[in-house]
């Protein structure tokens, strides 16, 4: 398997999904990497993300609900993986627009999530499906693509 054709550590980061995200998914799967999705359809604001990150997520119950306690749960995400993980954020829109400090503050979280996976020679990736308004976010680029 060529490097070419599987997530390595320095692909890390916070990106717009591509527009296949079923060739993404099988990146993700042949690159042994744990793919998981949030659906953040019902989100307007700080609470409701944090609770649908706790739900689709899987955070154990005793989850703080505040960011600090996002950021430990995400980074904790590292051990349940076998090279890496994959987050798939559905429905961006309506909480980007509605809470939009509180989508950066995310992307804040994500992307130090990112550099600190980085640096231990794990893969995070987090996707979202647009980008949120007031942010400049790269689609992440496929191999071949």
């Amino acid at each position: 398997m060529s490097a070419s054709s599987t997530l390595l550590p320095d692909a890390s980061g916070v990106y717009v999904m591509p527009a296949d995200p079923a060739a993404m998914r099988a990146l993700a799967a042949r690159s042994h990497c744990r793919w998981r999705s949030v659906d953040l359809a019902r989100a307007r604001d700080k609470a409701g993300f944090l609770a649908a990150c706790a739900r689709d997520l899987g955070f154990p119950a005793h989850f703080g609900g505040n960011w600090d306690a996002l950021a430990d749960s995400i980074d904790e995400l590292e051990t349940e993986s076998v090279s890496g993980t994959v987050i798939e954020f559905m429905h961006v829109h309506e909480f980007a627009r509605d809470a939009a400090d509180d989508a950066a503050t995310v992307l804040a979280i994500l992307r130090d999530t990112a550099a600190a996976w980085r640096a231990r020679k794990r893969t995070f990736i987090a996707l979202f499906d647009e980008a949120p308004r007031r942010e400049t976010l790269a689609t992440f680029a496929l191999p071949g693509a």
